[in-house]
């Protein structure tokens, strides 16, 4: 558990310093880097474990797609939305599930199993 906090906080700096460095004029306040981190790691996860996880309706990717596109789609409209920050704890969230994959996988594969049955 304690590595989904640490993608969390983590990737919510990430999002952060990297919307402060790319974009300046923009403040940036709230949870949603936090989310964009923790979606990051799923990313991750279940492209690098697929097997352990259930078959869905839809293809991952295409889910993958509609997402990213729909958050970029409402960064573009909401005005105050921050882009840069979003996408960046999305990739931050990625590298930190790379980073701490042995724990979360044997977590997600615990929870997977309980879900199944």
């Amino acid at each position: 558990k304690w590595r989904y906090i640490a993608i969390m906080v983590v990737g919510n700096c990430f999002g952060t310093v990297s919307s402060v460095v790319l974009w300046p004029d923009q403040n940036s306040v709230g949870a949603s880097a936090a989310i964009s981190a923790l979606i990051g790691a799923l990313i991750y996860l279940r492209f690098r474990y697929a097997e352990h996880y259930p078959k869905m309706r839809l293809p991952f990717w295409l889910m993958v797609v509609l997402v990213i596109g729909g958050q970029t789609v409402l960064d573009i409209f909401v005005l105050n939305a921050n882009y840069v920050a979003h996408l960046s704890s999305l990739g931050g969230g990625f590298l930190l599930a790379v980073l701490l994959q042995p724990g979360l996988m044997k977590w997600h594969a615990k929870v997977a199993a309980e879900t199944s049955t």
